[in-house]
């Protein structure tokens, strides 16, 4: 979807790496490298995004490296980044679905980057029984696609219970924030 919208696989990457990583900064090969795009596509829409006054650059004299970062002062900086993470809820609703197909789930709670909350104690919260395999191949090709780790955490029913019950501060930090509950079979809504 963000394809169409931005016209090619390359800035979408992009986009998704700066947005997400606003704070981090990046040279051409390595950008390329973590890609898996050609140096060619990297450094043409490096240009364009720079132009846009989206990205900003800066040559390092200590290794001869020109880094790219998000330009914080762009104005339309946190509209992009919110667009980037509402369209990842879009992917979402199809990563839930997997999610059903490898496991028992009782509760599953999407937060910290997906809502916004860069924050927040976990991005993914499980509770239930699930191929842990399958699983960490669910988050790798999610992380793949946002070029972004993410921090989660599963739980069986039991333990979630008594974290509930005993008022867990982690537990609470995460139920009480800003979330999106995908699957609710505890009725926690």
């Amino acid at each position: 979807m963000l394809q169409k919208l931005f016209g090619s696989k390359a800035r979408v990457s992009l986009l998704k790496l700066f947005l997400l990583n606003a704070e981090e900064k990046f040279f051409v090969r390595e950008l390329s490298r973590r890609l898996g795009l050609q140096v060619n596509s990297i450094a043409r829409e490096l240009d364009n995004l720079e132009a846009f006054g989206l990205l900003t650059s800066k040559l390092e004299i200590a290794d001869q490296k020109k880094y790219y970062r998000a330009n914080r002062d762009f104005i339309l900086l946190g509209e992009l980044k919110n667009l980037i993470i509402r369209s990842q809820v879009l992917y979402e609703k199809d990563f839930s679905e997997k999610m059903r197909r490898i496991g028992n789930l009782r509760l599953l709670v999407l937060s910290g980057i997906f809502a916004g909350w860069d924050a927040g104690p976990v991005d993914i919260l499980v509770v239930g029984k699930l191929n842990k395999a399958k699983f960490l191949q669910l988050i790798s090709e999610m992380e793949k696609e946002i070029q972004k780790e993410l921090n989660f955490t599963i739980m069986d029913s039991d333990e979630f219970k008594y974290r509930k019950d005993m008022t867990d501060v982690f537990l609470y930090s995460i139920l009480e924030g800003k979330k999106i509950v995908l699957i609710d079979e505890i009725g926690l809504l």
